[in-house]
């Protein structure tokens, strides 16, 4: 495996988005986006006007984007209406937003007054069908009750949406050696889902487990308070921490803390009708899993390594379609979001995005900035 060096590449943004045409041409898009036409090495910027996480151009020669919160209907239990944008030439121009399309889930399954999103990524497969890895939270009476992953598929081109399956909850993760509940974080369960198509009805799913956001934070999920430090990409004051939930000293330093909660994974042999049941994953963790396929390789990048301050981004590699994951290689060892991306740019070949996000929480937006790396991995 090599590393490239790390380049900035956007400067003011965080949390990229990025995908990739069937051209080859692949966009990253924040606050400001860009195109590059040569496998990432240059870059412009470019006028494009919707940016989502559910980015797909179809085999019809379509982009679908789909708006990540579709909105109940008053009077139509278990119905929403979908907000979408449309493009016929790769983004330079989109038309929209269109309404006409409706998400319809079991309401007996999904009850009023919880949050679903499209909050994954979508994917085409070979029989022309879209589907969409959906996160939902549902709590009796609003309690949070952490997040559950679902499919939902599409048959006509990404405008109507029917639920198919739950992928992994709370209630269906399998963890033989107690790996979540030791972790010492407070848990999502199966959030950020990123579904890869692995052909003949095959599909991983990986999903963040993770609830680093939740109240009540103490001081044995932060480092050991220093007063002095050595790089501030890994450092950051006490006053730049979620001063919010922590009074912390302005004139204490603090590196990252103990280890993120695994990542999780579940497997499909159907198409999706049904699921293994969720592990936890033995090196992966953090935040917003991103997963790409090239010449037989897959390449698994994840943030948020630590914290609190949440730090680092790094990449896996498994050679067996997921079965098995190389050690890690933190390619972006910076504060951070812990929101990345990965595409295969050729044979063996990925772009890896990341960001750069001291203090915090991310409050000063001058600060940020994205950075990409090149991996190439050669098969012996």
């Amino acid at each position: 495996m090599t590393l490239g060096p790390v380049r900035q590449i956007l400067r003011g943004c965080r949390t990229p988005l990025a995908f990739r045409f069937r051209d080859g041409s692949i966009v990253v898009a924040s606050s400001q986006r860009i195109r590059s036409t040569d496998g990432g090495r240059t870059w412009r910027p470019i006028p494009f006007p919707q940016v989502h996480l559910n980015t797909l151009e179809l085999s019809d020669g379509r982009t679908r984007m789909l708006e990540y919160d579709p909105k109940p209907i008053p009077g139509e239990p278990g119905v929403y209406r979908v907000t979408q944008w449309e493009s016929r030439d790769r983004g330079t121009t989109v038309a929209g937003p269109f309404s006409e399309g409706r998400l319809r889930l079991p309401p007996e399954r999904f009850p009023p007054g919880g949050v679903r999103w499209f909050h994954g990524n979508t994917i085409e497969t070979e029989d022309g069908e879209l589907l969409s890895v959906m996160q939902d939270r549902s709590g009796e009476g609003g309690r949070f009750e952490g997040w559950r992953t679902f499919l939902v598929k599409s048959v006509d081109g990404g405008v109507n949406w029917d639920y198919v399956s739950d992928v992994a909850s709370s209630e269906t993760i399998e963890d033989p050696d107690n790996l979540l509940q030791t972790s010492g974080w407070e848990l999502y369960y199966a959030a950020e889902p990123f579904l890869l198509d692995l052909g003949e009805g095959r599909l991983l799913c990986v999903m963040r487990t993770v609830n680093d956001e939740a109240g009540g934070m103490s001081l044995d999920r932060i480092g050991p308070p220093l007063e002095e430090y050595h790089d501030l990409f890994h450092a950051v004051s006490g006053k730049g921490i979620r001063p919010s939930l922590m009074d912390l000293p302005e004139d204490r330093y603090f590196e990252p803390g103990p280890p993120s909660s695994p990542l999780v994974a579940s497997r499909s042999v159907d198409g999706g009708a049904t699921w293994s049941p969720a592990r936890p994953m033995p090196g992966p963790r953090g935040c917003f899993p991103r997963l790409a396929e090239s010449d037989g390789v897959l390449a698994l990048t994840y943030g948020g390594l630590s914290g609190v301050p949440r730090w680092g981004n790094a990449i896996s590699f498994s050679l067996d379609e997921g079965e098995t994951w190389t050690e890690e290689v933190v390619f972006g060892p910076f504060l951070t979001t812990g929101y990345t991306g990965v595409l295969a740019t050729g044979p063996g070949r990925f772009l890896c995005l990341f960001d750069c996000t001291p203090p915090q929480p991310w409050t000063n937006e001058a600060a940020w900035w994205i950075g990409a790396v090149d991996v190439t991995v050669e098969r012996n």
